[in-house]
């Protein structure tokens, strides 16, 4: 699987969220394709155009849940372009239709919101889940990259490029009291490499690089980095709440040591000036009798 980093894609830094979507798709879907659309988006369309790519748009009805493949008969396209309305069907099924209309070597490029951003988890946490922002239904189905990596496996389909379009979810200060969070907890979310992924975009071709045998039994060892990052975080933090712990009981030990030991100096040295007062007046006592 080829991952671009972000010196790879370049964007503006005051583009929109919705133009470097536009941009990374176009970017994948390269330029001179026989491509077919799936929905309508005016934007994408304008520039797949202008990179000399053949466009053949088909819709969706409004509960998202029909696509009408029918009417392109056995046409076979270089690539097929589905947004976010694939994670609202069955992704399975979906995936399995329109890889009958790949030509060879075709790909499908599609995207996912990735609902498990840094800003999602603490609304999460808070008892909110706004995914307004991607869209009425782009969380139906609450994949994650993960999942699709397992649905993908199990038809043997795999991704062959992924690219990410982040956002600064955090833009100031983070101050734990503005989200209702401790700040270790903010801290381990924003160190997840993917806390600031805002949607994937990603190639997809039907061939499997791991084995859905293997694929699912690797699933059976789940694996969070920010809940160990934050475990870790405060097995440290109890060490060093520990040490810390027995350092103030050494110290109060070793101050009721040295109170003790100046109680016990006092009282010899009061103790030998009573012995000598004692031994003066005797010695005054025996002078005069």
């Amino acid at each position: 699987m080829k991952f671009k980093s972000d010196s790879d894609v370049c964007f503006l830094m005051d583009e929109t969220l919705d133009v470097k979507i536009i941009d990374s798709y176009a970017l994948l879907v390269g330029s001179k394709k026989n491509a077919l659309v799936i929905g309508n988006n005016d934007n994408l369309n304008k520039i797949l155009k202008k990179n000399s790519c053949n466009i053949t748009e088909v819709g969706f009805n409004s509960n998202l849940d029909f696509v009408d493949l029918q009417k392109l008969e056995n046409k076979k396209f270089d690539v097929i372009l589905v947004e976010n309305i694939l994670f609202t069907l069955n992704p399975k099924q979906f995936l399995k239709k329109l890889s009958l209309f790949l030509s060879k070597n075709g790909y499908i490029v599609c995207s996912m919101p990735n609902i498990i951003n840094a800003r999602n988890r603490i609304s999460f946490l808070n008892g909110n889940l706004n995914l307004d922002e991607f869209g009425a239904n782009a969380g139906m189905n609450f994949l994650t990259i993960s999942n699709i990596l397992d649905i993908l496996s199990e038809i043997n389909f795999s991704i062959a490029e992924l690219l990410r379009v982040k956002q600064n979810f955090f833009p100031q200060k983070i101050d734990a009291k503005d989200y209702g969070v401790p700040i270790e907890l903010i801290e381990c979310m924003l160190a997840d490499p993917e806390s600031e992924t805002h949607t994937f975009i990603f190639k997809i071709i039907p061939e499997s690089s791991v084995s859905p045998t293997l694929r699912k039994w690797l699933s059976t060892f789940p694996y969070s980095g920010v809940t160990k990052r934050l475990r870790d975080t405060l097995v440290t933090n109890k060490d060093e709440i520990s040490r810390l712990e027995q350092t103030i009981k050494d110290k109060d030990e070793y101050i009721k040591q040295v109170i003790q030991d100046k109680d016990e100096f006092l009282n010899k040295v009061i103790k030998d000036k009573d012995d000598l007062i004692h031994g003066l007046e005797q010695v005054t006592k025996d002078k005069e009798g």
